[in-house]
């Protein structure tokens, strides 16, 4: 299937390593001109290689995606290099904090910030340009903790603000429908990332292929590998998903017990 994307520029956040990472692949290797973002700049540095080493045209754009200004210089310098923006993926992590005492007052105004406002940001700056073309796709990468909060181990910080940004998400999708403009959210589960083994660790966990079986954890029994999100992702990127929008779709191999 021509997803129909050659041409088209997009710009994801977090996109050094894992998930965002495989988005940025999955987009350009569908011919999408990609910018990603991440505050690391050597590691931001060495995934643009690896991109264009893959045969994607790609930029990388260092900053802090829940500071106002640094959204607004990594959009403009997609604009300034491709042209505006058609794809805008925000993806960024909570704070990796364990139980309601251990996180301060400070932290869950710190995780709204992080988790909320970076999304604001991100859709306040692309959307204008969308709305004058009559085409664009916000895609927010989101937890399944959003339909079914994690509780063992709790993640306070990660429950509240996941919920959230699914709420603004579902929101701003009905108001940008008449502009040809759709907007959704990823629920993603488990994968095999950097972040997985922190969370594997609070468990007291090591093992993936351990904790997917337990209990029948996974349905599926293992972790999603990253390619898998970056498909999904590009596929809502496409124009064959005019008709997808509001939308929290989990990808989790079935980790969820929530009917809806």
């Amino acid at each position: 299937m021509d997803l129909k994307l050659a041409g088209k520029v997009a710009v994801v956040s977090g996109a050094s390593r894992g998930l965002g990472y495989a988005i940025a692949h999955a987009l350009g290797r569908e011919g999408a001109r990609v910018v990603i973002s991440s505050r690391d700049p050597v590691q931001l540095a060495s995934a643009v290689d690896k991109l264009e080493a893959d045969g994607v045209e790609a930029r990388g754009v260092a900053g802090d995606m829940s500071v106002d200004a640094d959204v607004q210089t990594f959009v403009q310098a997609a604009r300034d290099t491709y042209g505006p923006v058609d794809i805008a993926v925000s993806n960024v992590l909570p704070p990796h904090k364990v139980g309601f005492d251990a996180c301060s007052n400070e932290d869950f105004v710190a995780a709204h910030q992080t988790m909320m406002m970076s999304v604001i940001y991100l859709a306040r700056a692309v959307i204008p340009a969308m709305k004058e073309r009559g085409w664009g796709r916000l895609i927010n990468i989101n937890s399944h903790c959003s339909r079914e909060p994690h509780l063992d181990p709790s993640l306070p910080l990660s429950n509240v603000t996941r919920t959230s940004v699914a709420s603004l998400i579902k929101t701003i999708s009905y108001e940008l429908a008449p502009f040809g403009i759709t907007a959704n959210s990823l629920a993603v589960g488990a994968f095999s990332t950097e972040r997985s083994k922190w969370f594997l660790a609070e468990m007291g966990i090591t093992d993936e292929a351990e904790f997917a079986t337990t209990t029948k954890r996974i349905a599926v029994q293992r972790f999603g590998r990253p390619e898998e999100l970056g498909a999904l992702a590009a596929f809502l990127a496409s124009e064959w998903s005019d008709f997808i929008t509001g939308e929290s779709i989990r990808i989790d191999g079935g980790m969820s017990h929530a009917l809806f």
